[in-house]
């Protein structure tokens, strides 16, 4: 029985055909070298200029066996080789010329999609537009590395925004109840709450701002964030002097400061990150960029 193979142009499938009249297309000129082609035993479709005998210094083919050629892919799970006019066929192609490193025409999803996606069901989108190419994860994995403390200084303002919201809800009730007191007409109370009102209102309107500053990449917002905690800071640090100095203040008043102050230390350490990544992330390239803010991924 001789030999039947197959072969594509166009983007079309074309086959089975007899060895020689593979031979004939050839001496023709209606099969040119950069054309794959492909036979029951070979691994891969394989330029026809590798055929030996087919055109002047060809090369034999492969010698492993393969699944039976198809115009698309098996059901989940089965990794068959794109045939021409699947929407991956193209991308298969640049994956011969070494442009795509990582990704193998021979199967439906290479190994490094497969162990990402190991423990997420099976994907059914579409895959006209995969893969990306080396470089192009690359970049994408890069300023991903930038976008990352960004986030996590917006999710920051929001946490602080609840804080402050609860806060401002229990100061409010302190105002109601210093202003129903036989005391208020001394009014230093009444003056001291509606300055910690006033304050934490204002702290849960301007940290959403600076997260959502944070996310346009507006280094403003963690700029704020970073004097803000500072003047808490220092605002902590006076009220350890003032503990210290006293004689009659106990140790423990120390130890209590400290919880204020590592966390304010915590939120500083957050929004300097936060600054310094927004430059390294506008200085990826725009595609990226473009499709994280698109995305409005937080």
């Amino acid at each position: 029985m001789s030999t039947e193979w197959y072969y594509s142009q166009g983007g079309q499938q074309i086959g089975p055909i007899t060895s020689q009249q593979m031979k004939d297309l050839a001496a023709g000129g209606q099969l040119t070298p950069n054309d794959l082609v492909w036979k029951d035993g070979m691994p891969e479709w394989t330029p026809a200029s590798r055929v030996r005998g087919l055109f002047p210094g060809g090369a034999g083919g492969g010698v492993a066996t393969a699944a039976p050629p198809q115009q698309g892919y098996a059901q989940p799970g089965a990794y068959a080789q794109p045939a021409p006019g699947n929407a991956d066929y193209a991308y298969a192609q640049q994956a011969q010329g070494g442009q795509i490193g990582y990704y193998s025409p021979t199967s439906d999803i290479n190994e490094r999609t497969r162990r990402i996606l190991a423990n997420i069901p099976p994907v059914t989108g579409p895959r006209g537009d995969w893969p990306l190419s080396d470089q192009h994860l690359a970049q994408f994995a890069a300023t991903e590395r930038h976008r990352v403390p960004i986030r996590g200084f917006n999710v920051m303002c929001r946490i602080l925004m609840i804080v402050y919201i609860v806060a401002a809800c229990f100061v409010t009730y302190g105002v109601i109840q210093i202003s129903s007191s036989p005391f208020r007409r001394s009014g230093e109370a009444m003056a001291y709450a509606l300055v910690s009102l006033l304050t934490t209102v204002a702290l849960a309107v301007i940290y959403p701002l600076a997260g959502g500053a944070a996310m346009k990449c507006r280094t403003w917002g963690p700029i704020v964030s970073i004097v803000i905690n500072s003047l808490g800071v220092l605002w902590v640090l006076y009220q350890m002097v003032q503990v210290m100095s006293s004689p009659f203040a106990p140790g423990e008043a120390i130890l209590f400061l400290l919880i204020p102050l590592l966390i304010l230390g915590l939120f500083i350490f957050v929004s300097v990150r936060a600054m310094i990544a927004i430059p390294k992330f506008l200085s990826g390239p725009v595609w990226v960029v473009e499709a994280m803010i698109n995305a409005k991924t937080q």
